[in-house]
């Protein structure tokens, strides 16, 4: 865990601000795990060996409104108050990743929408690309509630339905061709996980089988972070780490924008005021261009969203999304849960 190692070098550093020093320890959950920790008993849903945190780093500020609407519907104090900003400590946008043929089959109808691909799925989906032999489209995704990417791409998916890339009401999670335009791709997901690292991973063991007649991976598509397609790409999530795939993904961006994962550094009202100290100098180390140079080694763009060329060459991408989503209102982001776990569990047609 990158933030981990960080931490330990902060640590050993000495470091010191204004006559005082931190001693930081890092713990890991999901942001959806961690989100309903902190709005329920935390030693309950975390468990004892993790404590209670003073700051909390989800993928996604999407996250945070989460966690204000659980914190008022139990009538607590919002511990992540609406327009709160939040810095951010590295960023990395949703795409959809394709083996590089298949992108490169995709790519010949020009730039294409989350629709466009996604909403291909099915029997006749490689043969409307004039590739039948390649059989159906198949595109995988992970649990939107308990994963950013899974509950980025849901809500994506209601963006471009409505042609919009902000201010979604509750008028569109009710039309009739919004739902049907989400759930025509939602119901269409073949491989879906908790975790999208274990779809990177089956798929990163199947390129690299040295076994002679071992069938080849039938996912056409992942739904995932840039960040993610980097680390694939380079050999981190294969059997053998280090060995680089045969066949890399390639990262495509949606025309109609995607989201991007902001990784928001939150500190939380239980800190004292001298842990609050604490975590702002250890944000400001977490800035500093040392640091910032160990997020774009394992394939993210830099607090201020500025990508790296060798993430660009490695997944075959943008310097910048065409545009990004806002985040919809939490209660509208909730729905939009909901409907994305209904739909996942349905069975492919």
């Amino acid at each position: 865990m990158q933030v981990e190692k960080l931490a330990r070098r902060y640590n050993d550093s000495g470091r010191s601000y204004g006559g005082e020093c931190a001693q930081i320890s890092v713990h890991g959950l999901t942001s959806g795990q961690a989100m309903e920790a902190l709005a329920g008993n935390w030693a309950e849903v975390a468990g004892n060996r993790i404590p209670e945190p003073q700051v909390w780093l989800p993928t996604s500020t999407l996250w945070t409104g989460q966690l204000e609407l659980l914190d008022r519907a139990n009538k607590r104090a919002p511990q992540t108050p609406g327009g709160a900003e939040f810095p951010s400590i590295a960023n990395s946008p949703l795409v959809i990743a394709m083996p590089a043929a298949k992108a490169a089959q995709v790519k010949q109808r020009g730039p294409l929408g989350w629709g466009d691909i996604l909403g291909m799925s099915g029997e006749q989906g490689w043969a409307s690309f004039g590739k039948p032999e390649w059989g159906r489209f198949t595109f995988g995704k992970d649990n939107p509630n308990l994963s950013t990417s899974g509950l980025a791409a849901t809500i994506a998916a209601y963006y471009a339905a409505s042609n919009s890339s902000s201010d979604l009401t509750e008028a569109d999670i009710r039309n009739s061709d919004v739902t049907r335009f989400v759930r025509r791709i939602e119901a269409n997901v073949s491989h879906y996980s908790d975790d999208v690292v274990d779809l990177l991973r089956s798929l990163a063991a199947v390129d690299l089988s040295t076994v002679e007649g071992a069938a080849a991976s039938d996912l056409s598509a992942i739904v995932t972070q840039e960040e993610l397609v980097y680390l694939y790409n380079q050999g981190e999530l294969s059997p053998t780490p280090g060995k680089k795939p045969n066949e890399p993904l390639v990262a495509l961006y949606p025309k109609e924008g995607t989201f991007n994962l902001d990784h928001p550094y939150v500190v939380l009202p239980r800190a004292s005021a001298e842990q609050k100290r604490g975590a702002a100098d250890f944000l400001a180390f977490l800035q500093e261009p040392a640091q910032q140079a160990e997020f774009e080694a394992i394939g993210f763009r830099n607090h201020e969203m500025v990508a790296s060329k060798d993430l660009i060459a490695t997944v075959g991408g943008q310097e910048a999304a065409q545009k990004y989503f806002e985040p919809p209102a939490p209660g509208w982001c909730r729905r939009s849960r909901r409907t994305g776990r209904r739909c996942a569990r349905r069975p492919t047609s």
